[in-house]
This record gives structure tokens, sequence and C-alpha cells, in this order.
């Protein structure tokens, strides 16, 4: 492999290593005690860096890696963090090194990097082993420790309620101890205080955040300290004294956006439904989008005049596609909550690509987003060429330029299709997948495209894509799948994103090309579903199972053989990495009729697996 993606990839350096040059998990650490009793340090190095990159908690792996830092002269130096970006086993093995020489806090910095790349892998526990005396706990500078802490907290810094996955909960958990003792430590230093404070807040460790926030404001009395302070008095059940909070907060920024529906919502949490009035409204004059108070608006009038047309109005927002959240919350908090919303049902779930995770957490994440630029990134594996496409589609609109490098194909190649298909709609020259079709007759793509724009559920869009797709007839298919892949543009009044357009746009073509024809074996309908199901892991794969899915509930014909297309999906997972169809495939293969106890117990422990990720 050339332009050093062996070494990103953590590959063995020596072409003639007799224990194959890309090792991983128990032959890769077998290679490494090996080279390490011969005295090969460098190339013990390589392969116990690209196991412990799998699995960091094998303890047996981490007292090999101390016995190789321990016998080499320049430990660091073992693990190279160029060419960027680093392998991620090298990125951990080097932060238990810095660790080992009196620098934690540049070794954490290290770990929140591992953990961005590959969320879900316990890098982060490592860290809570380096806090383990008094004397360990002033090791690290009070500024590295709050630079690794503001990036391991970024998205989550100024927000209330943050979704916050299992992994990250066990990261913070595991991380806990040993900050509240640097926080004792580093007293003296305002800005780790108050990052400390948002960690604590995140860890359910309320009153204890609005101590470390209140001396950091005291320390330091400007507006994100006291935001940092009013979030935890919130949090922690102190809603007056966070209207205080932030009332100052609001005093030392006035130009500040945003406060002001916070100090609604507090109000209406005081059962102060006309304080909560003039903030939203107030919040609404300043900028603030109308949608993002009318919640709250309702719930004060409901609270005024007991109005059950105000609960419909807030049920329908909450039931909304995509769903008001804030409406949901305050719907739990009247005592009236709206059952869970039911993937692939009820809703289109989000897609997790990286692609897009960049975009929106890099691109998008400030007000004024960057133009004219060039980003520039590397894949650690394939990813879903559509996740791509709408990348591309928001680059286009901001004048953006993009370079992915791709350092790994998994296996099963997910660029190939399972079986000989009938349609391909991708193809791809190396790592990079262009569509494999024209575009699609615009009056076609116009029709799938008023489908999308609806309000999304699965019962209302298999019935309008039935009946569009009897219109269109089966003579359409072609057209329909190459829409899939060259969209109609992003409608102006629909209040999504590039990517959930995309998705939207492709589910209503699987669900109208599903409805194209009458019968299933020898048609073309089938022949299309079929080649979406086994080709190229994309999110096509996804939208074609859940149209298949839904036909299977009325058709014994289409139940055995969506049945046997599950279960050849489920037997050729493309590994590592995420994969983007996995969680439609376990969801869908519990519901699909007959499914067996044994078949919807296994799919249910993976669902929850991979929530858990």
């Amino acid at each position: 492999m050339g332009d050093g993606v062996g070494e990103l990839l953590g590959e063995c350096a020596r072409a003639d290593c007799p224990h194959g040059r890309l090792l991983v998990g128990d032959a890769a650490a077998a290679a490494a005690a090996a080279e390490l009793e011969g005295g090969d340090l460098a190339h013990a190095a390589q392969h116990l860096a690209a196991a412990i990159a799998g699995e960091p908690l094998r303890p047996e792996w981490r007292a090999l890696l101390d016995r190789l830092l321990a016998a080499a002269p320049a430990p660091t130096a073992l693990f190279p963090l160029h060419p960027e970006p680093p392998f991620v086993g090298h990125l951990v093995c080097h932060a238990q090194a810095l660790a080992r020489q009196a620098e934690p806090g540049r070794g954490l910095c290290l770990l929140v990097k591992a953990a961005r790349q590959r969320p879900g892998v316990p890098y982060l526990a490592w860290a809570s082993d380096w806090f383990d005396s008094p004397a360990a706990l002033r090791r690290p500078k009070a500024t590295e420790v709050a630079r690794a802490l503001e990036e391991w907290l970024r998205p989550h810094l100024l927000v209330r309620r943050p979704a916050l996955t299992a992994a990250e909960r066990r990261d913070i958990e595991r991380f806990r101890p040993a900050l509240e003792q640097l926080l004792k430590v580093h007293a003296a230093y305002p800005p780790l205080q108050g990052l400390g404070s948002c960690f604590l807040r995140l860890a359910g460790r309320g009153a204890l955040a609005v101590t470390v926030a209140l001396r950091a404001f005291k320390a330091s009395p400007r507006f994100i300290p006291a935001v940092t302070l009013a979030l935890a008095q919130h949090v922690n059940g102190d809603l007056a004294g966070a209207v205080r909070t932030y009332k100052r907060a609001l005093e030392l920024d006035p130009s500040a956006t945003g406060i002001e529906v916070e100090l609604g919502d507090l109000h209406l949490e005081l059962r102060q439904p006309g304080g909560a009035v003039a903030w939203y409204r107030r919040a609404v004059e300043r900028g603030t989008p109308e949608l993002a108070v009318e919640p709250g608006l309702l719930v004060a009038r409901y609270l005024r005049e007991h109005d059950p047309a105000c609960l419909d109005a807030l049920r329908a927002l909450g039931a909304g596609d995509p769903p008001h959240e804030r409406a949901r919350d305050w719907l739990a908090w009247l005592g009236h909550p709206l059952p869970p919303l039911r993937p692939w049902i009820d809703q289109l779930p989000p897609p997790g690509d990286v692609t897009l995770e960049l975009l929106w957490k890099v691109v998008l994440a400030s007000d004024d987003p960057p133009t004219g630029v060039l980003v520039r990134t590397a894949l650690s594996e394939v990813e879903a060429p559509s996740a791509r496409l709408a990348f591309d589609l928001v680059a286009d609109q901001l004048g953006l330029q993009s370079s992915f490098r791709v350092l790994r194909v998994q296996d099963p190649d997910p660029r190939l299709p399972a079986c000989e298909v009938e349609h391909l709609l991708w193809t791809y020259e190396g790592t990079h997948a262009r569509p494999a079709v024209e575009p699609p007759d615009e009056a076609v793509r116009a029709e799938v495209a008023g489908l999308a724009v609806t309000p999304y559920s699965l019962a209302g869009w298999a019935a309008a894509g039935k009946a569009l797709g009897a219109r269109l007839g089966p003579a359409a298919i072609p057209d329909l799948l190459a829409t899939m892949v060259h969209p109609p543009p992003l409608p102006e009044a629909l209040d999504v994103t590039a990517d959930r357009w995309l998705l939207r746009v492709q589910q209503a073509a699987a669900l109208t090309i599903a409805g194209a024809e009458e019968g299933w074996a020898g048609t073309r309908r089938r022949a299309a579903l079929h080649a979406l199901v086994h080709g190229p892991m994309d999110w096509t794969v996804q939208a074609a199972l859940v149209a298949v899915c839904d036909l299977a509930a009325e058709s014994p014909e289409v139940r055995e053989e969506a049945r046997r297309w599950l279960d050849g999906l489920l037997a050729r997972v493309p590994r590592p990495g995420y994969c983007c169809w996995l969680r439609a495939a376990v969801v869908l293969a519990q519901r699909l009729p007959g499914a067996s106890e044994e078949v919807r117990r296994r799919c249910a422990e993976l669902e929850a697996a991979l929530a858990s990720a």
C-alpha cells in the first residue's frame, strides 16, 4: 500500500514480516510479543498498535505496551503521529507513552482525538488510570486538561439536554472521579472550572456542577461562565437562581441571542406563563425563528386556559416530520408524553456516516459557515456513496471543494454487489463512487419530489407510492432508480438538511418502485428492489429494505424472499466500521411477519449493541 496508508493503518512497515503485513487482534498482539522478545521494538510497536486500536481494554495488551515502552530509549518515537491523520492505534499508544513521561494532560488530548476517530471504542477509559495519586494529579498542566475537555465536550458545552450515546455516558462516568480531583488541584484556573462544571452536569452531578461553575464565575465574571452557571443551576433545580444568572449573562453581553428562550422556558417551569410569553416574544424580535418558541407559547396558553386544543397542537408538532423535540419535551413535562417514534414507521432516522458528522460539526458549526475553502479529510473505511453525495450538495451551495481519502476497504468489499444484479446505481474508480446511471426524466423526478416533501409516515408514503407507481407504470422504474442518485433540488419550503432530503427522496422512490406493478416473481419491480438490496453498501439498500418489508406484510411470497434477503445481508456486514443499512436490517427483521423468536431475540440484542456504540 502506498502513500503512507500502511503506516496509518498500523500495517507492518517491514516487507519481510514473517507474521503478515496487516494483522489485527490476538494475531497482532502475538506478533508484537514475539518481536519484543527478539528486540525489534519498532516492529513490535506496529503490531501492538494494530491490536490495541480494536480492543483497548485488554489488560494483557496494555501490560505488553508498558513493557515495550519501558524497553524503548525514545518511547513516543515508536508511535509516530504523522502523516495526518495518524493511525488511531498510534494515538492511543503515544498517549500512554506521554502519561508514563509525566505528561498525562497531553496524553488526554490524544485519547480525545482517538475517540473522535472511532466513536464508541473506549479509548478514554485509559485516562482514569493516569490520575490515581496526589502526585499524578499535579502532573498535568491545567491548560492541557482544559484543552482536552473542550475538545471532548464541544458538542454539548452550552446544551441543557444533550443527546449522549451510551458509550459517551460510560466515558464520562469513568473519568468523573479523576476530574473531580483535578478540579480541586487546579481550583485557581477558571477555564478548567467552567469546563469541569459542564462535565459534571453531563455526569449527573448537579450540585457539584453548580459549586464549580460558581467558582469559575466569581474568578471570571463574563458571559460564558455566567451561562455555564445558569445551566448548572437549571439542571440542579434552582430555577430562580438560573433566571437571575441568565439575566446577568445578558447584562454582560447584550448582543447575545438564545438566552431569551431559556428564560422563557424557566418561567414556564416556574408556572409563570406571562413572563414566559414576554421572553419568547423578545426572542422572536431578536431573530429567533417562531417555530423554536411555538411549543413554549402553546404551553403558556395551556397553563392559562387549560384549552385541550393546545395539547392537540403540541402533539401535531411532536409527531411531525421531522418531529419537534421541544414539543415532545413539553408534552412530557405536562404529563401527556407521546409514544416513542418508531424508526422507519413514524420517522426516517438520520444517517450516521462520518462524512456527515464532518459536514455538520465542522463546516456548518458556526452561524457564518466557511465558503470557497478546501475540506480535506481521511476516512477510516469506505462509506455510503450517498453520504458523499449529500456532502457535495451542501458543498456546492457554499462553493466548497473537498478531498476525501479512504484508508482501507472493508471485508466483504462494500463497493461490489453481492451477486449479479439487473441494475447498478453506483460504480467505483478506486474508492471514489459516481452514479452509474444517467439523470432521470425530469417529470418522474418531480413526481418523487412531490411525495418526498410531504410529512413522512410509512403507511402514508406506501399508499401514496403505490398510487404514484401505478400511474407511472413499470416503464418508469429506471427513472425512479436514477432519481435515487440524481435527486431533485431541495425545496426551500422544507426545513430539512441535504442529507435528510436525499434520504427522503430515496425512500419515496423505493416505495414508488414497489407500487409500480402487481405480482412479484419475474416482475420489473422485484428485479429493481433485488438490485438495490444486493447492490453496493449505500442508503439505497436501506430504502429498498423498507419497501420490501412493507410489501411483505401483505404478501407471503414477498415475505419469504424478504426473509432470505435479510439473512443474506446480515451474513455479509462489511467490517470493520459503520454500515449504513445495518440498523434498518435488524429492526426490519424483527418486524417481519412470521419471524421466529430466535431471530427476534438475536436482532434485538444486535440493535441494543448498535444503540450503545
